[in-house]
């Protein structure tokens, strides 16, 4: 049975990319059918609840009657775990969870607005999504079992995703019950897989990396999803990435050394990093190296626009969220704010920023206490791949972030999870 089960979400997931092409309703109906081939293999019911939510990320771009995939599957999955747990649901975080939700909510009353509301309705269900996932037992060899096979499909759908539009093939299409917004940039290289935003494909990846390093997959798999995550041709993959291996590299050689040589390696670091600042301070080495690594990306449209480093976009951003913060530091111009686009032109990319131009202070303040516990105990992984993000990405209301946050609030150490069931 298992092995015709295998045979069909194979055959369903190679042909997913091709439906599209013919018509939106039968696309949507085969991912709805290959996701649900997980429900009907073996294995406990926790493990497939989780897999099934973080493979319903994989089709981001669509919405029915104007909802998000994966939010219709977070509904339908919430409800069948209340009832396979018979209510008896454990909320962590309790207080910390309950000021975060008060100041969104108070910040809403403040400025009822549509998108206010709307911003309200994606923290919301953010919260959801920890408690959520917070309560299902990841002791799961089910999910160390499936992993692989998400960090693979995600791959080929990205692969033939932008072969398909690349050569206009693939458009997107709205006809009243279902919509979808694939993001497809034609003048630069960049690959995305049925995602509305390459850099919420490139979140959903690192994603995938921290959790085959705590599930013990195999380097192959790993080494798969790193090329995924590059395939985003973000330069904030590229700077994650050399900062995982630095930090591999450090916890590799502080391993080995006795105190003496750790305070000599300090030193010659410390030396060697005031050398490269002070190269960096009196040259153009840094606006080479970032046209460098734009080119190398395939960011070819991105560097004619930005020549050089001080005219980055997100610079630029940093610096107009910055001059609206100090004019209202406290409360912030509203939840959908940035939303409309008349007080910044674009996201802040700067999850802090955001929530201070939102909310002020307080929201960032009630931001950090309820993710206090995502600082304790940094490891490699979770330093790389979900708290820097948080400077270069607008994460406060994304799904994955409090999902994986929710994964490392039962890891405090963040080094190993369950290596058996």
């Amino acid at each position: 049975m298992n092995n015709i089960l295998n045979i069909c979400k194979i055959a369903t997931c190679v042909l997913l990319p091709f439906s599209f092409l013919i018509n939106i309703d039968l696309f949507v109906i085969l991912a709805i059918l290959y996701i649900l081939m997980y429900a009907a293999e073996n294995g406990d019911i926790d493990g497939k609840i989780f897999i099934i939510y973080m493979l319903s990320f994989q089709f981001s771009a669509i919405k029915i009657f104007n909802v998000h995939f994966y939010d219709i599957f977070l509904v339908a999955l919430v409800l069948l775990c209340i009832v396979y747990k018979n209510g008896k649901i454990i909320v962590q975080n309790g207080i910390e969870l309950l000021t975060f939700l008060f100041l969104i909510i108070i910040r809403l009353v403040l400025k009822p607005t549509d998108l206010a509301l709307t911003d309200t309705a994606s923290y919301i269900t953010c919260i959801i999504t920890f408690i959520f996932i917070l309560n299902l037992n990841k002791n799961s060899l089910y999910i160390k079992e499936k992993l692989p096979e998400l960090s693979i499909s995600s791959l080929y759908f990205t692969l033939i995703v932008f072969f398909l539009y690349s050569r206009g093939m693939i458009k997107n299409v709205t006809n009243g019950l279902i919509t979808s917004d694939i993001f497809m940039y034609t003048d630069e290289l960049r690959m995305n897989g049925f995602f509305t935003d390459p850099n919420k494909y490139l979140v959903y990846e690192m994603a995938l990396i921290c959790l085959l390093i705590l599930y013990r997959e195999s380097n192959f798999i790993i080494l798969l999803t790193v090329i995924a995550t590059v395939l985003s041709m973000s330069r904030s993959s590229l700077i994650c990435i050399i900062v995982y291996i630095l930090l591999i590299l450090y916890r590799y050689l502080n391993n080995r050394f006795n105190s003496k040589s750790k305070a000599i390696f300090a030193l010659l670091l410390i030396i060697f990093g005031c050398g490269i600042i002070y190269f960096i301070s009196t040259t153009n080495f840094n606006n080479a190296v970032f046209k460098g690594m734009g080119r190398l990306l395939g960011r070819t449209r991105s560097v004619e626009y930005t020549a050089t480093i001080m005219d980055d976009n997100r610079l630029k951003i940093w610096h107009l969220a910055i001059g609206l913060i100090k004019n209202k530091p406290f409360i912030g111009y509203g939840l959908g704010a940035i939303s409309d686009k008349n007080i910044l032109p674009f996201g802040t990319h700067n999850t802090f920023l955001g929530l201070m131009v939102k909310g002020g202070i307080f929201l960032l303040f009630a931001f950090i206490l309820f993710f206090r516990k995502l600082f304790v105990h940094p490891n490699a992984e979770k330093i790389a791949f979900i708290i820097l993000p948080l400077f270069f990405l607008d994460l406060d209301a994304y799904r994955v972030l409090y999902l994986m946050y929710a994964v490392y609030m039962e890891i405090p150490d963040g080094l190993e999870l369950y290596s058996k069931n």
